[in-house]
């Protein structure tokens, strides 16, 4: 019998792309592109007697890992989804990590803005949100942090609850042009 992680990138990957898309977050044919990046980074040259497993699969780990969150998102659960160890999950996040990160893919796919495109949207903040956001150069939002009791603020609890009805805080990240490793 398949793992969830073969049976993801046989059978779903050919002829249920919307169940791929769902355990991976990403469609097959980005996850092919994906794959074609960072294939043949050196860091997938297996330099022990124990060969590495294969790229896809590490791939595979990384995604299933990061489209989750809760107990699904640990070592241990994503291990057991995979059918590997828990070692090989630490080993493929930091892996496809260390190759995504490297210099000449986050160029290619993830260009910085032109800075006329960076002072339209410095406008646009200081405009619509929080002047003293003005000077800033990316946010990261979207980042999700369960709380453990329900909040009691002037009784707007609804405010606090997600699209599942649990109670969070969505942080919003602003990183400082200063902070920012220039090229």
């Amino acid at each position: 019998s398949l793992s969830p992680l073969d049976y993801v990138l046989t059978k779903s990957k050919l002829f249920e792309p919307h169940i791929f898309r769902e355990e991976l977050r990403i469609s097959p044919w980005c996850f092919d592109r994906l794959l074609e990046c960072i294939v043949n980074d050196p860091i997938f040259q297996s330099k022990s007697n124990s060969p590495q497993i294969p790229i896809d699969r590490q791939l595979a780990i990384l995604l299933y890992r990061f489209g989750r969150r809760g107990r699904e998102i640990t070592f241990k659960g994503v291990a057991k989804w995979a059918g590997v160890s828990v070692n090989h999950v630490r080993l493929a996040t930091k892996r496809v990590m260390s190759a995504l990160l490297r210099t000449q893919f986050p160029r290619k796919f993830l260009p910085l803005p032109t800075e006329d495109e960076k002072e339209e949207a410095k406008a646009w903040v200081e405009e619509n949100a929080c002047y003293a956001w003005r000077d800033g150069w990316a946010f990261v939002d979207k980042i999700i942090v369960p709380l453990a009791h329900t909040p009691r603020w002037r009784g707007h609890t609804q405010r606090y609850r997600n699209e599942n009805g649990r109670f969070v805080l969505n942080v919003q990240v602003f990183l400082k042009k200063r902070w920012c490793i220039e090229s």
